[in-house]
């Protein structure tokens, strides 16, 4: 994952959880009626394989359901997103908006220190 976040350069961090203890605390969920779902999206996994986001091999539960965290400047949690099929994700101008925001900066400060 991290290798293909460089690539894009998205310009903010972003925190696997292979061993999926992330998960556990913020109780993110599985379900395999909401794998089979986003499964089913060929067009959305079709248009991000064009933009270069292929996916790549999934560790742990493979009905993990997505969930998105936003933190702000002292590293608390200021959004959640939790996906109900597994091609959901925060929405992308959601993400712009926290971005232009400023918070990016302040997120990075933090976790330098």
């Amino acid at each position: 994952m991290q290798q293909q976040m460089q690539q894009h350069q998205l310009g903010f961090p972003v925190i696997a959880d292979p061993e999926q203890a992330l998960y556990a605390l913020y109780g993110v969920e599985a379900s395999w009626l909401g794998f089979l779902r986003g499964a089913m999206q060929v067009k959305k996994y079709n248009e991000a394989k064009a933009l270069g986001f292929a996916g790549g091999a999934m560790d742990g539960n493979k009905a993990r359901l997505p969930a998105d965290f936003l933190l702000d400047e002292q590293l608390t949690v200021a959004r959640t997103f939790y996906g109900q099929r597994i091609d959901e994700h925060l929405p992308i101008g959601e993400l712009k908006q926290w971005l232009e925001g400023g918070q990016v900066g302040k997120m990075q400060l933090g976790l330098e220190h």
